[in-house]
């Protein structure tokens, strides 16, 4: 099954070179994105809320990042949308509904880390 907010290629990748190396690489992304992401996502709505552009360039940037690593598309377009405002010192229109998508697709990409990549 495909799903738009996650890149299954990207996931097909990372468990290849698992197998190639004897490693967990995977699981180990799937716990730093499931820490960090809710981190980066607080710090996206407190930097927003305060208008400081530099903290939130640098949140949305830092969750663009790790989630394309992991195959979390929506996500890092989300956060590549909210990068690109805060280096113009912009909010992204309506931005409680943006962070609120982020919040939703970070549930969806657990939801399919949980079932997809249980061992």
């Amino acid at each position: 099954m495909n799903n738009y907010y996650i890149n299954e290629e990207t996931i097909s990748n990372l468990r290849a070179i698992d197998e190639s190396c004897n490693q967990s690489l995977l699981k180990e992304l799937v716990k730093l994105f499931k820490v960090e992401t809710p981190k980066r996502i607080v710090e996206i709505r407190r930097a927003a809320e305060e208008k400081n552009y530099t903290d939130l360039n640098r949140a949305a940037h830092t969750l663009k990042s790790g989630s394309a690593y992991l195959g979390a598309d929506m996500i890092a377009k989300i956060s590549k949308d909210i990068e690109m405002s805060a280096s113009q010192n912009e909010l992204p229109r309506n931005i409680e509904t943006v962070i609120n998508d982020l919040e939703h697709f970070t549930e969806l990409a657990n939801e399919y880390f949980n079932t997809k990549l249980a061992a």
